[in-house]
């Protein structure tokens, strides 16, 4: 029974570190693209949603001022399209987190 999980530890250890026990009959351009293919199981980055305007200004969302035209008293305001905004870019976390596809079940006990 111990056998069973030491291999699957084996497996998911080998994924994430690029060892495994075939690596040896394989030559080096496919060594090369495994190793870009295995990783960390930690995400320290993540897409950013917030845009930059031409102010330099960062939200979510922005608005623009309708004034009042005709019988209506009251300005209004709509919301500015991404056109001509500039996305945030890559975001890095202050603290690095677990990746979701790691295949492996965390379990804390109280």
């Amino acid at each position: 029974m111990g056998n069973s999980g030491t291999r699957m530890f084996g497996k998911i250890f080998s994924s994430f570190s690029g060892n495994s026990d075939h690596s040896d009959s394989c030559d080096s351009e496919q060594r090369l693209s495994k190793s870009k293919l295995c990783g960390t199981p930690f995400v320290y980055t993540r897409r950013g949603s917030r845009f930059f305007d031409e102010d330099g200004d960062l939200a979510h969302e922005f608005y623009i001022e309708v004034p009042a035209s005709g019988r209506r008293k009251r300005a209004s305001m709509k919301k500015r399209s991404t056109h001509g905004l500039t996305p945030e870019g890559e975001v890095r976390y202050k603290y690095p987190r677990i990746h979701v596809d790691l295949p492996v079940v965390l379990y804390c006990s109280s």
